[in-house]
């Protein structure tokens, strides 16, 4: 009777583990249900007009860089709208 009890307690034992490692583990989910944003590696390519075509007081020229003010060369204004 000593025998069934240790083999017993060593099966229940080991039943017992191996339930406990099981539960614990999350399912991996895919991109699309886990609503992840996909990162592309290409930036997207935006117009890039002329400089001759940008009001001249929206670039500014250092060395042999080139910036361009954007508010300025889309021609917003406060004072237009007041």
């Amino acid at each position: 009777m000593k025998k069934y009890r240790i083999y017993l307690t060593v099966f229940c034992g080991l039943l017992a583990c191996l339930l406990v490692c099981g539960c614990g583990k999350k399912k991996e989910q895919d991109a699309e249900s886990s609503q992840v944003i996909p990162i592309s590696a290409a930036p997207e390519v935006t117009p890039t007009p002329e400089l001759s075509q940008i009001n001249p007081d929206a670039v500014v020229t250092n060395g042999n860089l080139t910036m361009v003010n954007e508010y300025l060369a889309r021609g917003d204004s406060d004072d237009s709208q007041q």
